[in-house]
């Protein structure tokens, strides 16, 4: 439910689909600036920081640690959504080489493995 001074963090969480804790968490580690607070004090959230979190979200899902979406987010802050999400992509292609490479050490390992799998069967009559 939006309110005139902007979003509560429920309605945030629901939007983003980040718990109140992450969003909490992200403003005390400097991912998400402190948001405003209403006249009760709650926290009010404006649709920039929905972006940005839902931005997060997305970069933590494409396995981006905290560290690297905070780098990511200097782009965002920097009103340069863009950049950000090419910076975002740079981030992906990296992982997905690393992952590639882990694959392929996997593979060999495995060959190995069944290789001498087949050897000790055979040596046991198997």
């Amino acid at each position: 439910m939006s309110h005139p001074q902007g979003l509560r963090i429920a309605e945030v969480a629901r939007r983003t689909g980040l718990p109140t804790t992450t969003l909490r968490y992200y403003e005390e580690i400097g991912l998400i600036p402190p948001p405003t607070r209403s006249d009760a004090g709650y926290r009010t959230y404006d649709e920039r920081a929905v972006e940005r979190l839902v931005f997060i979200a997305r970069a933590k899902s494409l396995g981006c640690s905290l560290e690297e979406v905070g780098q990511l987010t200097e782009a965002w802050d920097a009103d340069a959504p863009g950049p950000a999400a090419a910076r975002l992509l740079q981030a992906v292609d990296r992982k997905v080489a690393k992952l590639e490479g882990k694959i392929a050490e996997m593979t060999g390992f495995l060959e190995e493995l069944q290789r001498a799998r087949r050897i000790l069967t055979e040596e046991h009559g198997g």
